[in-house]
């Protein structure tokens, strides 16, 4: 079997491709407040639940295209 290796010389046997996307929580809050998800209610709070699920529509539209993929070894190397 041909050994694969990086450029000091150590065996790589797997590849980890990822695409991670980072939102942020109080910019999720205000775009909930700014669409008026909450209601007009100033006293109304926004819950982690609320944010969790704005989060999940925006990653699935973010995750739909490959840009942006990072490619690392088994021990979290970048490639």
């Amino acid at each position: 079997m041909l050994a694969i290796t990086n450029a000091d010389g150590a065996p790589v046997t797997r590849v980890n491709v990822m695409h991670l996307i980072t939102y942020d929580v109080q910019g999720v809050v205000q775009q909930l407040l700014d669409d008026n998800r909450v209601g007009d209610d100033d006293d109304m709070e926004i819950t982690l639940d609320d944010v969790l699920e704005c989060i999940s529509v925006m990653a699935e539209d973010d995750f739909g295209y490959k840009a942006g993929l990072i490619y690392q070894d088994q021990d979290g190397e970048d490639l």
